[in-house]
This record gives C-alpha cells, structure tokens and sequence, in this order.
C-alpha cells in the first residue's frame, strides 16, 4: 500500500499511479493507493494515526499539507523511520526554501525527494522514487558526504570493517538508567542500542519502559505479535512493560524518559545516563537536571554535537560530556560504542594472557 499525504492543491499528483495501476491489473502488480487530503501535523499523525496504515510500503508527503516548522517536520520524520519501515518520499515542488529542506532531509538519510514543477518531470520522479533502488541523485550526494564526514572524523582515507568482540561478564542484574530533559531527546534510541551494543558483545540485556510514553506498545505492535513470559521479543531485545523481569540478565536497561525530578528508577540504579541534543532550549532543564543529580554519580551525553559546538558544551557541562553520533535505527548495535564501553568496561573479565 502507498499512503500520501496531500494538500488540496496536489491531490491529483498520485492519480497517474492509479491509473497505471489499473492497467496493471492483469498482472497482478496493482498497487493500493489511500490518499489523505487537507491540513497535518505530522508529529501528530506519527504517533496518533500512523500505526493504522503500518502495513504501507510508501509513504509520499506532501509539503504543502504540513503545519509543522522545519525541525518539527524532520523530528517527525525521524520517528517515523525509528517507528515505522515504509520509504518515505518528501514532495518540495514549490517549497520556498527548497535547498534548506533537501540540505535537512539528506542528514537523516531521506534521499526520495520530488521537486519538478512540470507534471510530466514530477510523474518521472515519483516513478524513480518508488522503483527498487530509489531516487539516485540525492542518494549518490548523501553517500560521498559521508563517506568525506567519516574519512574527516577518523583521520583514515577509506572505511574499515571492524569486527565486533565478544566479552565475558561479571554482571547480574545491572541497573541502566537512561534519562532525558525534554520529548525526542533520544532516550528510547539511546537504550535500544545500548541494549543491542551489549548483546553484540556477548551480554545479555533487556529493555523495560519507566516512563509514559508508551513508546514501546508501538514498537510491539510494529515488530512482534507474541508475549514469551513476562517480555515481549523486539529484535534481540527482550522487552517489558513493567518492572517484574521474569530471568537474570546481565544489564537491565531502564528507558525513564525526560524527567524533571529524579525517579526511583532513576535514583537506584547502578548506572545512570542522561541525554540531551543541547540545543539552546534545552541547555537549562539539562542543568537543572545535572544539579538534582549533584550527590549521584552520572554519565554525560550529548547527542549530535556539531564540530564546532562541542568545546563550547564541553566548557558549559564539563570535559567528561560525551559525544555521541545521531542514530535512527534502534536495532543498531555497532555505534556509540566509545560511549557504551567505558561506561560498562568496569563489569568485562579482561583476558588472561600467557
């Protein structure tokens, strides 16, 4: 299925599909097409109206239908790629600020972006769009900027694979609290993957929702149909609604949110992680935050820093904050990992050596 989102005056941009559609019939490639048509807030339809159309392949967005601002528009469409597995297509014909949107859309990965003005130049794109490989165009720049950012930031002229290690551990039932300041501050993400970064390398680990987000209930319904116990499998992650695990694991990893005041979970936990992208409105409520937690010990992180920001937060929150690299895929378990591992290096048997 092919969801669109349209404003009224591009309602007839997907009728062509239909029409070849039809024609397709006999060969039985007949694509189901449902069009929505009027105003959206799409951090709203994320999270309150997508989950009734999970089953789309395609999922065409009209510009010219979005309230939201900007960065709205792309934290939506981020969550919707954490939530969600249908390509997304963004429509810009006609957008004022073309260049800016395209610039924002390539750093999070969306490269199927119609811009033509001519009907016939927009029906071509939208075909390539939604062909196998995509459109090309964008994809091509998002790889070389890449691969120039990683050759930047490793100091190496070509990428290495690097082999994932296997520990052993000393760990029963370590508490890990990852908490946030404010909404989309990347704590779910954050503890998804650092519950698939240590279970790569050989722990085992589990995911439990202490907040009321109810992220989780979305990521069931998404990606598993069946309770096993207590937990519910979500990739490699056994996951649980409530704080009553039914088996020991190494790490338990506890995803409280954004908390203004410090939590239980928060407070008895081993390990304790906040998060933060420090953009300017968030820099005080991760003050405030740091100064409840004065008399506990916590680890720092700031997501997604710009080069030339970080020794600017790093003088505000001090030398021991931590970078960390934008991630959108929650079953990523090779990235962070400069972050994860010393945080958790205390608990690995080191090797004996002959």
């Amino acid at each position: 299925m092919l969801l669109y989102l349209s404003s009224s005056g591009k309602s007839d941009l997907a009728d062509f599909l239909e029409e070849e559609s039809e024609q397709a019939q006999s060969n039985k490639t007949e694509v189901v097409i449902k069009k929505l048509v009027g105003r959206f807030t799409l951090k709203q339809f994320v999270v309150r109206d997508m989950r009734n159309y999970q089953s789309c392949k395609h999922f065409i967005v009209d510009i010219g239908c979005i309230e939201d601002s900007l960065d709205d528009f792309i934290v939506a469409l981020q969550s919707f790629q954490m939530m969600f597995n249908a390509r997304i297509i963004v429509v810009l014909s006609g957008c004022d600020n073309e260049k800016v949107y395209i610039d924002k859309l390539l750093d999070i990965g969306v490269t199927d972006i119609v811009s033509a003005s001519i009907v016939e130049d927009l029906e071509s794109e939208i075909r390539e769009c939604l062909s196998e490989g995509g459109m090309q165009r964008y994809k091509q720049i998002e790889e070389v900027t890449k691969k120039e950012l990683k050759i930047v930031q490793s100091g190496i002229k070509e990428s290495v694979e690097i082999e994932i290690p296997r520990y052993k551990w000393s760990a029963k039932n370590i508490k890990v609290a990852v908490a946030g300041v404010d909404r989309r501050s990347g704590v779910t993400v954050t503890a998804f993957n650092f519950a698939n970064w240590l279970i790569a390398r050989g722990a085992t680990a589990c995911f439990i929702e202490m907040n009321m987000h109810r992220h989780l209930h979305y990521l069931i319904e998404r990606y598993t149909y069946e309770k096993i116990g207590e937990h519910y499998p979500v990739g490699d992650v056994d996951c649980f609604l409530t704080n009553e695990i039914d088996k020991d694991y190494n790490f338990i990893i506890y995803d409280c949110g954004a908390i203004k005041e410090l939590t239980n979970a928060f407070k008895e936990a081993d390990i304790r992680l906040i998060c933060g992208s420090l953009l300017p409105y968030e820099e005080a409520n991760y003050s405030k935050l740091l100064h409840l937690c004065k008399n506990l010990s916590t680890f720092k992180m700031a997501l997604s820093v710009p080069l030339e920001f970080q020794s600017d937060c790093k003088a505000t929150f001090g030398e021991d904050l931590m970078i960390a690299d934008a991630s959108h895929d929650l079953f990523n378990d090779n990235i962070n990992g400069h972050i994860y591992h010393p945080i958790v290096k205390e608990y690995i048997i080191p090797e004996r050596k002959l």
